[in-house]
């Protein structure tokens, strides 16, 4: 139930990122939790726990999309990912790995094609802060325990 919640609130936050008006948001959110899908997995609270927390490695990579100088989108890019690696399921770190490397990669490509190299900087400076914040969450889950 609580991964459940976490993952109405993040698929709220995504769509809302997206500028999806907050009732669809709201209905967007509810038909997620509730779909299929999100039902068979729901038994195995490995694959649950992680993929909670992908639709918010997802917000942020459109709000670095929408304005890379906002903090905004590098903490929710991090924060969600950071928790992602945290819950230990690698299938689900792989998926959020090529969606941001599509994602943004293909933006990389458009910001080096029409040579705005300022808007690259400051998308590069926001990833290596997401990185940051990713690597100082998911790290917790690398040490031994004895």
């Amino acid at each position: 139930i609580f991964h459940r919640f976490i993952l109405a609130l993040n698929l709220f936050v995504m769509l809302r990122c997206g500028r999806v008006s907050p009732w669809a948001s709201f209905i967007g959110a509810s038909v997620g939790v509730f779909a299929g899908n999100t039902e068979v997995y729901a038994g195995w609270i490995t694959i649950t726990s992680s993929y909670t927390w992908l639709p918010l490695v997802m917000a942020g990579c459109i709000l670095l999309l929408r304005n890379p100088a906002r903090l905004i989108g590098a903490l929710l890019l991090g924060g969600g990912a950071g928790m992602l690696a945290l819950a230990s399921a690698s299938q689900a770190v792989a998926h959020a790995f090529y969606f941001c490397l599509i994602f943004l990669g293909s933006y990389i490509i458009w910001l080096s094609w029409y040579r705005r190299w300022r808007l690259l900087f400051q998308l590069v400076r926001s990833l290596l802060i997401a990185g940051v914040i990713a690597f100082g969450l998911g790290s917790v889950s690398a040490v031994p325990v004895c």
